[in-house]
């Protein structure tokens, strides 16, 4: 079989390609490409064919599909957040959100599909309820808010229901993880290189002091056992206390 270019693809352009993500839309494996010139398009695999084309206002950084497979959320360089009803291969936009005052990096639904998550540069994390999504749930901010190393990078929800979970990474060195439940529960983890031990902090007492590490990527295991935080050089794997996890109230995340 001959191997086909990117390129032969109308679905992919000289802008570039922001962000990839493999889905199933009712048992059929679909490709999601987010780009920078102002689209989101939904391609077949594995012939790539384009299916559905969507255009922006802005450069698009990322887009999540919910579990159930009914929602769809699009963020970009601006602080607009696009909420869309999926049906098959088809969207139809239903309301336009505002996260900050600045760019958004990343989305995600939880496990539910009731909540989705956006991070935004200026280090906020903004939390709605779909079925409430005009009100903002929550708005967290990260460990190093108002500096450019704290700016929201990635956003994850625990994908297992058990474990009710949002972890998100700065652009260097923390990584917040969030109690759902309530969201005043919070553990705050100080990534290491390869040769250190991570630390794990509170809130209040996480250093400065060490040096930084640039985050790259973050994704929990798919039962929810481990988080995966993803440096320049290196991968790390932190597992989370999912017994404790179990028993109400508890801080012990990971």
């Amino acid at each position: 079989m001959p191997r086909r270019r990117f390129r032969d693809s109308a679905a992919f352009v000289e802008d570039g390609v922001t962000n990839l993500s493999i889905m199933d839309s009712q048992n059929t494996p679909r490709l999601l490409v987010c780009n920078n010139d102002h689209t989101v398009r939904l391609m077949s695999l594995p012939g790539l064919d384009l299916l559905t084309e969507l255009k922006f206002p802005t450069a698009v950084n990322y887009a999540a599909i919910s579990p159930d497979g009914t929602k769809m959320c699009v963020v970009g360089d601006s602080n607009l957040v696009f909420l869309f009803n999926k049906r098959g291969d088809s969207f139809e936009k239903i309301a336009t959100l505002t996260a900050s005052e600045d760019a958004s990096f990343s989305c995600d639904f939880s496990q539910s599909s009731e909540l989705f998550a956006v991070g935004s540069q200026d280090g906020y994390v903004t939390v709605w309820d779909i079925r409430s999504h005009q009100q903002r749930l929550v708005q967290l901010e990260t460990f190093q808010h108002g500096r450019s190393r704290g700016a929201c990078r990635n956003v994850k929800f625990s994908p297992s229901g058990s474990v009710d979970l949002l972890a998100f990474s700065e652009h260097s060195s923390f990584v917040n993880i969030v109690d759902t439940r309530c969201f005043e529960k919070r553990q705050i983890l100080r990534v290491a290189g390869t040769n250190e031990e991570p630390m794990a902090q509170t809130p209040d007492s996480p250093t400065m002091a060490e040096p930084d590490y640039q985050i790259t990527g973050l994704r929990f295991a798919y039962d929810s056992s481990a988080l995966f935080v993803g440096l320049e050089g290196s991968i790390l794997e932190y597992s989370v206390d999912r017994v404790s996890r179990h028993s109400f109230p508890s801080s012990a995340i990971i």
